[in-house]
Formats: structure tokens, C-alpha cells, sequence
């Protein structure tokens, strides 16, 4: 299209064209809105409590101070865990 235009007014057309090409890149690398929402809820340890407690059962088998170290901290986590449930539920 720019080549079918007078010699005089295709250097006019090429900086309009790269000029909007730039602007649509500039534009485009806006960065998106996320949905709106509520934000999401803390991750609570009871979880990772009990896998923990599993994960640690299993291994004190093969390797009994790292088992039971695992069990002990799941342990620990799912009191948290079930301490942070009950507080939120009053």
C-alpha cells in the first residue's frame, strides 16, 4: 500500500506506520489487571501437619532419628494448626 503512494509521501506513511506499530507494542506490554477478588486465605499448617506426621512415620523406619524428627514437627504443626482454627472459629 505504502508502495503504491507518491515518492514524496511514502517516507510520511513509513513513520506513521512504525510509529503505530510502536505504540500498539507500548501498549500491548501494559501489564493486565487481575480479576478482582478477595485475597486468599493464609495457608493453615495442619496440612503440612499431618503430612508430615506420615512422611515421618514411614521414614522412621529406614532412617529412625530424621522419622521421628519429621513426626515430631508435624505434630507441632497440626496443634498450630488446629490452635489457629479454633481461635479463628470465636
Amino acid at each position: 500500500m505504502i508502495r503504491s503512494v507518491d515518492p514524496e509521501k511514502r517516507e510520511d506513511l513509513k513513520e506513521l506506520a512504525f510509529s503505530l506499530v510502536r505504540e500498539e507494542l507500548i501498549r500491548g506490554e501494559e501489564p493486565r489487571q487481575e480479576a478482582t477478588g478477595t485475597a486468599p486465605a493464609p495457608m493453615n499448617p495442619l496440612g503440612a501437619g499431618v503430612l508430615f506426621l506420615v512422611l515421618g512415620f514411614g521414614l522412621s523406619f529406614v532412617f529412625g532419628p530424621v522419622g521421628l524428627a519429621l513426626m515430631a514437627g508435624g505434630l507441632f504443626f497440626i496443634v498450630w494448626g488446629a490452635v489457629i482454627s479454633w481461635f479463628k472459629k470465636k
